[in-house]
């Protein structure tokens, strides 16, 4: 008879222990018409840094002068420009990043920029944010150019400068 309680004995815990782990497996299991590890876009929160593009976006000191080694004499800045961030990338690299107070500031910039250091433009698209992207040649370098409308109406106009010769 001992062993007959026994038996029952382990077999109750066992029934417990498997009834235990089902409904913690339940609680982990998605709702209803949700994908599993789907993620609930509505709940996430979103700061200024990461929301465009949906990366994360190391923080960082902004450089607003340009490093020695930019090449000042190939890609001449109007006058009165605002740096917003500035940087070498590498050897014959660099990124400058401008500010405009708005499209038509931007525009005027960019144009600025292209006749000022006799670039030609290629592959010219808008972007979906509203913004322009090309490619500015010269017999020196070969530049990324984009503009990035911001949510208060300002403009960033990104360059990615790449010395060719």
């Amino acid at each position: 008879m001992q062993q007959h309680t026994q038996s029952f004995s382990r077999s109750m815990l066992g029934a417990a222990l498997a009834t235990t782990l089902v409904f913690a497996l339940a609680a982990c299991a998605p709702e209803p018409g949700e994908a599993a590890g789907s993620i609930d876009k509505e709940k996430q929160t979103t700061s200024p840094e990461t929301k465009w593009g949906g990366q994360e976006q190391p923080e960082e000191v902004l450089q607003t002068t340009l490093p020695e080694s930019f090449p000042s004499d190939a890609f001449v800045l109007p006058d009165g420009v605002t740096i917003y961030n500035a940087g070498e990338r590498g050897s014959d690299q660099w990124f400058l990043v401008l500010r405009a107070a708005d499209a038509a500031a931007a525009t005027s910039l960019w144009g600025a920029i292209v006749t000022g250091n006799s670039f030609t433009v290629s592959d010219e698209v808008e972007t979906t944010e509203g913004g322009t992207a090309a490619t500015l040649n010269s017999a020196i370098l070969t530049v990324q150019a984009l503009t990035i409308p911001q949510e208060d109406g300002s403009v960033l106009v990104n360059y990615d400068l790449l010395r060719t010769a």
